[in-house]
Formats: structure tokens, C-alpha cells, sequence
């Protein structure tokens, strides 16, 4: 006689985060890392992520071709106008809106687990989860927790955290490092400049401000870029964001050393090509300055929560893995200063890129699917 085999082991997950590429990506990282050891593993593996309808998440996942349905929230607007006023009016709206839709999706969906990586994004979705008493995982990429993270905190399974500084904030916490997606991956210098159709010889300084842009850096390069292109004999790969592309681009079209661009998918090649990355200071963006070993001067987003964006920055200057300057000394010549110094001094170059790769963790995914597939052997399937 045959003996029938037994039914193959399944798991549902949620995964709740986005609004910006700094909460998105490392929930794609930890689904990359879970599908892979679902294969390993041998067992069924069912996925949804919750975002918002105003975030990055609308275009970066359907290029993945992840299962993804979406929630009307809205953050809270902290520049004071008109506009962003009725904004927050609506907010209450909004967030009962979203619990209900969310309520709904996971009656549907039935999930095992849901894994949560902070933003306003992930709020609802949360609240849902521990309303229904189903198990969660936070996944918090900050050294200072944001709000989401500390309010959830003690509900959740763990908190996997991407600095060892964060438990001071925080109990229950797992320090991983912060994951980055499996399709990161150094590029010959040579090959990432001819993808930009750039010059391979001639310096390059990657600019970014966030994968939704920010208006103060972009406004200072658009007055400025041009004097830095004939001082420093240098060329510049600028990611905008797309509130201001369109507008840039008329300006600057047909100076080859500028290559304007509203977001940046491959962005390896971006990362490969620079000999120097001028940048905000989210933690997945120094987890990934980190992983290429890239210099950078860092200009900390003044309103992020509790100021983490600056405490993020100094621990890489205090390394010389890059330099602060604060945005609001963009008015004066604090940056042109920084650039000058550092960019033509190859040895300062090569340093600061062997200090920032110091701080790269390792297979921080694939650790946080490990203790999520750990809990799902003693807690979701039945021996």
C-alpha cells in the first residue's frame, strides 16, 4: 500500500510598510529571503503587501510583480499650508477608512503572519493584526525607533532592529542589521558608467534625496551644478524624485555631464558608478553606502522624527565614512567646500569607502527569515 503524503506546509504572510523606498525595500528584502527558503524549505508560500496609494510602493512593486493591494492612508503632513491643512483634516477619515478595508483584507486573506518594517504605512495593518490576535514582526531600520515601532513594540514577536544603539530605546529586540535586496550587487565601474552613458574616466558624483526627492537638495544643485561641472571637471548622476523631473530636465537637457533620472530602479549601477554619493541619511541608504563601500556626504532630513536622519549621520562621520552637512547650510559654501576637498584626493576616497564598508552586516535577510520560519515551525504548523 501507498501511504498518502502529508499535506505540504503552508504560510501566509502580510507584509505592511511603504510610503517611502526606506520602509518598502527592506520588506521586499525579507520576502526575497522567506520565498528563497520556502523552496529550501519545501512548503507553500502565500504573500500580500499593504501599501499606501500615495507612496513609492505603487510603482516599484508592480515592476516585481509582488501581490499588492492598497490603503488610502495618508501621512501626517508636517509643512504648514493651505493644502497640507485639509490634508490632515481628512486624516481621521482616512485611517478609519483604512482599518476597515485592512479588517476586510485580512478576513480574506487569512494571513499566519504579518511583518510590519515601521512608516505610517504599516499603523493600520498593525492595529488590525493585534485586534485579531495574530502574530507580527517589526523590523525597525532607525537607530531612535520611530513612532509605529515603539507603539507596537511590546505587542510584537520580536523587533528586528538594523543598529545594536536601538535596544536602548526599545525592549524585544533582535539585531540583524538592516536587509538589503538580493538584486544589489557591485558592477565593474567601467560597465555601471557606459549604463549611464557617462564618461568612465572622469569623476562622478551621485546625488539623491530619497526615492520621492527632496526640493531643498534638488534646489540647491539646480544653482549650483553647473559651477561644480566647470570647478571640479566632474559628472553627475542626479536622482530628482518626480515632482521635480520634468522641470529639471527642460532645464539641464543636453549637457551630457548631468544624467537627471526620477528614480533610479537599478540602482547599482547609480551606487557603482560614484566615486562619491551626496544623499539623505535614512538608514537603508547607509546600509547600502555600507554594502558598496561608498564615501558620501550625508544632508540629514531636518524634520525627520527625533531627528534620527542626523544621529543616523554622525556615527558615519565618526568612523570618516562620510561628512555631515546640514541642510541648512546648503545657503552657504559648507557643501562645495566638503565636495572640493574629497573628491579629487583618491587616497581620502578609497578611505572613506573602506570605513563605511565596515559597517556592512551580512545576510541581515536571510537571518530575520530564519527566526520568522523558526516561529512558524512551533507556532503555525502542526507537527
Amino acid at each position: 500500500m501507498s501511504v498518502m503524503n502529508a499535506e505540504k506546509k503552508k504560510l501566509h504572510i502580510i507584509f505592511a510598510g511603504g510610503g517611502t523606498g526606506g520602509h518598502l525595500f527592506p520588506a521586499i528584502a525579507i520576502y526575497e529571503s522567506i520565498s528563497k527558503k520556502s523552496t529550501q524549505k519545501d512548503f507553500e508560500l502565500k504573500t500580500l503587501f499593504i501599501g499606501s496609494k500615495s507612496g513609492v510602493e505603487r510603482s516599484v512593486l508592480p515592476e516585481l510583480n509582488l501581490p499588492t493591494t492598497y490603503i488610502p492612508i495618508r501621512g501626517f503632513q508636517r509643512h504648514f499650508n493651505i493644502k497640507n491643512l485639509l490634508k490632515n483634516l481628512i486624516l481621521p477619515l482616512r485611517i478609519l477608512s483604512s482599518y476597515f478595508k485592512c479588517l476586510f483584507i485580512f478576513l480574506k486573506f487569512k494571513p499566519d503572519i504579518v511583518i510590519g518594517t515601521g512608516s505610517y504605512v504599516s499603523a493600520i495593518p498593525l492595529m488590525v493584526a493585534r485586534h485579531l490576535k495574530i502574530p507580527f514582526f517589526l523590523q525597525e531600520q532607525n537607530v531612535i525607533p520611530g513612532w509605529v515601532t515603539k507603539y507596537f513594540s511590546e505587542s510584537a514577536v520580536t523587533v528586528f532592529t538594523s543598529f545594536q544603539e536601538t535596544s536602548r530605546y526599545i525592549k524585544n529586540t533582535t539585531y540583524t542589521g538592516i536587509p538589503l535586496r538580493e538584486s544589489l550587487r557591485e558592477i565593474e565601474k567601467d560597465e555601471a558608467a557606459n549604463f549611464f552613458e557617462l564618461d568612465k574616466d572622469r569623476k562622478t558624483i551621485f546625488i539623491f534625496g530619497g526615492s520621492q526627492g527632496s526640493i531643498a537638495i534638488n534646489r540647491y544643485w539646480e544653482t549650483n551644478i553647473l559651477s561644480y561641472i566647470d570647478t571640479l571637471n566632474c559628472q553627475f548622476i542626479w536622482q530628482t524624485g518626480i515632482k521635480d523631473y520634468f522641470r529639471l530636465k527642460e532645464k539641464f537637457n543636453g549637457n551630457d555631464r548631468i544624467r537627471l533620472t526620477p528614480f533610479i530602479h537599478e540602482i547599482e549601477y547609480a551606487y557603482s558608478a560614484a566615486d562619491i554619493v551626496i544623499c539623505r541619511a535614512g538608514a537603508l541608504t547607509l546600509a547600502e553606502l555600507s554594502f558598496f563601500g561608498k564615501p558620501s556626504i550625508l544632508i540629514p532630513l531636518p524634520i525627520a522624527a527625533e531627528n534620527h536622519q542626523e544621529v543616523n549621520a554622525r556615527l558615519f562621520e565618526k568612523i570618516n565614512a562620510a561628512r555631515v552637512v546640514l541642510q541648512s547650510e546648503l545657503a552657504g559654501s559648507k557643501l562645495f567646500e566638503t565636495i572640493s576637498k574629497i573628491i579629487n584626493d583618491d587616497n581620502l576616497l578609497v578611505e572613506m569607502g573602506n570605513n563605511a564598508r565596515k559597517l556592512y552586516i551580512s545576510s541581515a535577510s536571510n537571518k530575520i527569515a530564519e527566526s520568522i520560519i523558526k516561529y512558524a515551525e512551533k507556532n503555525v504548523w502542526e507537527d
